[in-house]
């Protein structure tokens, strides 16, 4: 398990990301990684899962 924040910006058609996280506990995430997508108006955090059960747990904060 880890725990991070993912930050991000879009300008409506493309977005890019960063993001900064703990290092791992009891175990490896390495087959988890993220994403960030521009979707129509929307923009979608992506979790790709490469093997195994993952729970994620997210929360947002919009910065005008």
């Amino acid at each position: 398990m880890r725990a991070g924040v993912v930050m991000s910006v879009w300008n409506g058609a493309i977005a890019t990301y960063t993001d900064n996280s703990t290092p791992d506990l009891d175990g490896s995430t390495t087959a988890l990684s993220f994403e960030v997508r521009v979707s129509g108006l929307n923009v979608i955090l992506v979790a790709n899962a490469a093997s195994g059960t993952w729970t994620i747990k997210v929360g947002t904060r919009i910065i005008f």
